[in-house]
């Protein structure tokens, strides 16, 4: 009897030892994530200075998300955390990843917010009716921007290089339409050239 207990122990040992060899090269060695609250697990991963994709080892068991949704929204809380845009490419090419861009965003990194409710209007060149009411002048450019970008559809950006900030969204702005990640290359800001680079990649997969 005591040798068949030792055998059944000695059996049980190594599944065990089998499925955790499994579990850590799938996983990694940390444990399991099981139905951990979302902002706890994201806080926890970037206090630990682990990747996002531990996002990924989460198993959810509650009510009112999918198991996909709430890695998903692990992913968002961790990139609006550190502000990191390389880590929406977990979620690319869908709504979650693209809001997840949003949120990684660091402020003041985007310099112009274009408002679109007027319709811009062409005579022998497209204008747009704002830009020639604008007093200072970097609100003058960003307007003059928009123009470039929206409505002549160019794509030399050097006619913003007097502002690194202008010329990195011209840039930018013009690599997402173009779906050229060439041009992302360009871009001096390291935060806004991956998520560039993100950007174009997810655009090319759609």
């Amino acid at each position: 009897m005591k040798k068949f207990i030792i055998s059944i122990l000695i059996a049980s040992g190594i599944i065990y030892l089998a499925l955790s060899i499994v579990w850590i090269r799938s996983h990694g060695w940390h444990r399991p994530y099981i139905s951990w609250e979302i902002r706890e697990l994201a806080n926890y991963l970037v206090e630990n200075d682990l990747p996002p994709r531990g996002c990924l080892d989460l198993v959810w068991f509650e009510i009112g998300l999918s198991q996909g949704e709430a890695r998903a929204e692990c992913v968002y809380n961790y990139a609006k955390l550190t502000k990191d845009p390389s880590a929406c490419e977990l979620l690319m090419p869908s709504d979650y990843g693209w809001s997840c861009l949003g949120a990684a965003e660091k402020p003041n990194s985007r310099q112009c917010w274009f408002d679109f409710s007027k319709e811009p209007y062409s005579n022998s060149k497209p204008v747009m009716p704002e830009c020639g009411g604008k007093n200072d002048s970097f609100s003058r450019r960003c307007c003059e921007m928009a123009k470039f970008l929206y409505v002549e559809k160019a794509s030399n950006c050097d006619e913003f290089n007097e502002s690194t900030p202008l010329h990195d969204q011209c840039l930018e702005s013009v690599a997402r339409r173009e779906r050229d990640i060439h041009t992302c290359s360009q871009i001096q800001s390291d935060h806004i050239r991956i998520a560039c680079e993100v950007a174009v990649r997810a655009l090319k997969k759609e």
